[in-house]
């Protein structure tokens, strides 16, 4: 009764209500996406959040200095689109004004490095 979750397939035409929802999730995602794809994504993200609303990606990424296991699973990934923090940022920001990022190197307990942005208007 407090919320709702929408699963939706974005190569196809999204009919949800627009400036509906309070967050947008792509998790694990983005690198799965070309860089005109995540763009699409984004646009569409804004066009349902409400105006204080937000969108959150989560997805591995390259990062210096990483482990050489590390960059073999990230190689390994099915997603052809694994990107530098930098890269998924500068995407981001096409769409939203504001954009944070948080890097982490321990959410599992394989050696992997992750990127987090939270992104609104």
């Amino acid at each position: 009764s407090r919320g709702g979750f929408e699963c939706k397939d974005v190569t196809l035409s999204i009919n949800c209500p627009a400036e509906n929802y309070d967050i947008v999730l792509a998790n694990g995602f983005l690198h799965h996406l070309s860089d005109i794809e995540v763009i699409g994504l984004c646009n569409a993200a804004k066009d349902f959040m409400k105006s204080n609303g937000r969108f959150v990606s989560l997805d591995g990424c390259w990062v210096p200095r990483q482990s050489f296991l590390c960059r073999k699973l990230l190689g390994m990934d099915r997603g052809k689109f694994v990107r530098t923090p930098e890269q998924y940022v500068a995407l981001a920001n096409q769409v939203f004004p504001n954009v944070k990022s948080f890097i982490y190197e321990r959410l599992l307990k394989i050696p992997y490095n992750h990127i987090v942005m939270e992104c609104s208007l």
